[in-house]
């Protein structure tokens, strides 16, 4: 009996938003909640010559975070960069929020390009 080859389905990207966000040192970045299917990747890839920070969260993590962020939304310090590509995928269905802030040092504008998608 010939063995088959498993069939792969091809994955379906779709963007979210494509394009540059523009804020001061110590300016954040939210997006509205975004829902994300199990199983599915939503990754965000972002760049500029002024170092950020970002981050991808899950709603309840998100709220708890947010909850602590006085005056600024709680990422690890030293932990800023001048480029990041991250992907997270949902193990359950839920609500998922991309957050950017540009370093307090910063010390200028920061214009960031950003563009997030959902992979089924």
């Amino acid at each position: 009996m010939a063995q088959r080859d498993p069939v792969r389905r091809q994955r379906t990207e779709t963007v979210l938003f494509n394009g540059p966000v523009v804020k001061g040192p110590g300016g954040e970045w939210h997006t509205n909640p975004i829902h994300v299917p199990a199983n599915w990747d939503l990754s965000v890839e972002a760049r500029s010559r002024v170092r950020f920070y970002a981050g991808i969260f899950d709603e309840p993590n998100y709220q708890r975070l947010r909850r602590m962020a006085r005056p600024a939304f709680p990422f690890r310090f030293g932990t800023d960069q001048v480029a990041f590509s991250l992907t997270r995928r949902a193990p359950v269905e839920d609500d998922y929020r991309v957050v950017i802030r540009v370093s307090v040092f910063a010390g200028q504008r920061a214009t960031i390009q950003i563009k997030i998608t959902l992979t089924d």
